[in-house]
C-alpha cells in the first residue's frame, strides 16, 4: 500500500506541517476541519508537496 509524505503551509500564517499519510485527501480535509492537535490553530491549511512512498517504512524514512 502507498504512503504519501506531505508539506502543508497555513493559508493565514507562515506556519508549515510535514506528515504522512495513506490517504492525503482525507488527512488534509482533517488538518482544515480542526481534527489534528498538531495544526488546529492555524488552519486553514493547503498542500504544497505530496510525495509518494510504495510503503510507510519508506516514507517514514524520507
Amino acid at each position: 500500500m502507498s504512503y504519501y509524505v506531505y508539506l502543508i503551509k497555513s493559508i493565514k500564517y507562515s506556519t508549515t506541517y510535514v506528515g504522512y499519510t495513506k490517504n492525503i485527501a482525507e488527512r488534509l480535509a482533517t488538518h482544515n476541519s480542526g481534527g489534528s492537535i498538531h495544526t488546529k490553530k492555524d488552519r486553514q491549511w493547503e498542500l504544497i508537496v505530496c510525495i509518494t512512498f510504495k510503503n510507510i517504512e519508506c516514507a517514514k524514512q524520507s
